[in-house]
């Protein structure tokens, strides 16, 4: 059972790296579903757009993506890796389009409600808007469930869906 297990976990985990990997070569239809309707403007420049988690590979192509579609966009990306986030900010503005795009980054705990809605605040206070948002955090245990802890899955919960809750909220 444990082989087979520790199987299934190899191939999620291989095909969750091609995932990525497609991702960087060609975005799927559903980020660029994303940036249509995130790309609605009211004439007040450039649009404004939030990434929580923006050092994933898929936060860092959408952010690719949105540099790309509108000249001047401002992307904030925001996590608790600043290094790994000023390192996603240089590759959006080395990419196509990026040059134009103005990339921030912003040190944030997306599990505290209050670290969040700060961020989101001060962004708005900053640009006078934001056109969206979007969490990219997200993580999975990959054990079966009479394996899992409960301090695995309340950690597991924490990650997925508290910091889409305070992202919302904020």
């Amino acid at each position: 059972m444990n082989a087979r297990c520790s199987q299934s976990a190899m191939k999620l985990l291989r095909s969750s790296t091609a995932a990525a990997r497609m991702l960087q070569a060609a975005p799927t239809s559903s980020m660029q579903t994303f940036l249509r309707n995130m790309s609605t403007q009211s004439g007040q420049g450039p649009p404004v757009y939030f990434f929580l988690g923006g050092n994933s590979a898929i936060a860092k192509n959408t952010a690719m993506l949105a540099a790309a579609r509108a000249q001047g966009a401002v992307i904030v990306l925001a996590g608790r890796n600043t290094d790994a986030l000023e390192e996603a900010a240089d590759d959006i503005r080395e990419s196509e389009g990026g040059f134009y795009a103005d990339v921030k980054v912003e040190s944030v705990s997306a599990t505290d409600s209050q670290s969040v809605e700060e961020a989101v605040k001060s962004t708005v206070k900053e640009y006078g808007r934001l056109d969206g948002a979007a969490n990219f955090i997200g993580s999975i245990v990959l054990k079966p469930a009479h394996s899992t802890t409960a301090a695995e899955f309340l950690a597991t919960w924490e990650t997925n869906a508290l910091t889409a809750f305070n992202l919302t909220r904020a």
